[in-house]
């Protein structure tokens, strides 16, 4: 099990604004003195596209998913 953290936004945001967010992010985390901030306080830094997220999203959703069901777990 890990923790990530990753930016989203309501349905129907323009693209072109969460493009430039994501942009914006990327770079604020490749800037050396972010990135060794982070690196030094134990996080994996890894930046990307909003495709990539989407599809990593997807699939913790689809992983996580089906551990909830097999063990039977549910919402008091």
């Amino acid at each position: 099990v890990s923790t990530w953290y990753g930016a989203l936004f309501p349905a129907r945001t323009p693209e072109p604004i969460v493009n430039r967010v994501n942009q914006a992010l990327n770079k604020i985390i490749s800037a050396p003195e972010m990135r060794e901030r982070l690196v030094g306080l134990g996080y994996e830094v890894q930046g990307g596209t909003p495709e990539e997220f989407g599809r990593h999203l997807k699939a913790e959703t689809d992983k996580w998913g089906q551990v909830v069901k097999q063990s039977g777990a549910q919402a008091d």
